[in-house]
């Protein structure tokens, strides 16, 4: 946060998996929202970067209603990826990318922000992306 303080105008991407698997409580990252111009959407857990949406520690829900607050106008990427570690093998990334998709969704809806643009990405299991721009 001092370095975002330092540097007017400066923004990030903005991941709470890598946080979230270091024991950081959601409370303590949430205030770099309103720094944030790209945010990467995934289930995590104590210890583990990425978890299914079952065991997922994140409020995306509480998380959606802060960026409407803050005027959140970027991407929301959706980033369950494969590797061979973390153990990020047991998770099958297409069904937990719908899963979590559809949570930011109605979180989405309820906040009066639906408007969607869809992209792929190959790197991930997901990839589909949300545009908060407007309402």
């Amino acid at each position: 946060r001092r370095l975002l303080d330092r540097v007017p105008g400066l923004t990030i991407t903005l991941d709470f998996s890598h946080f979230i698997c270091k024991g950081i409580a959601q409370r303590e990252i949430e205030p770099l929202l309103d720094r944030t111009s790209h945010f990467h959407a995934r289930g995590a857990a104590p210890k583990r970067k990425q978890a299914p949406v079952k065991d997922n520690t994140i409020d995306f829900r509480r998380i959606v209603r802060l960026m409407k607050r803050s005027g959140y106008r970027g991407y929301i990427a959706f980033e369950f990826e494969y590797f061979d570690a973390d153990p990020g093998n047991e998770v099958d990334t297409l069904a937990e990318t719908i899963l979590l998709r559809d949570i930011v969704r109605k979180a989405l809806a309820v906040s009066g922000r639906a408007r969607v643009h869809v992209r792929s990405s190959r790197r991930s299991g997901g990839g589909l992306s949300w545009h908060g721009a407007g309402s």
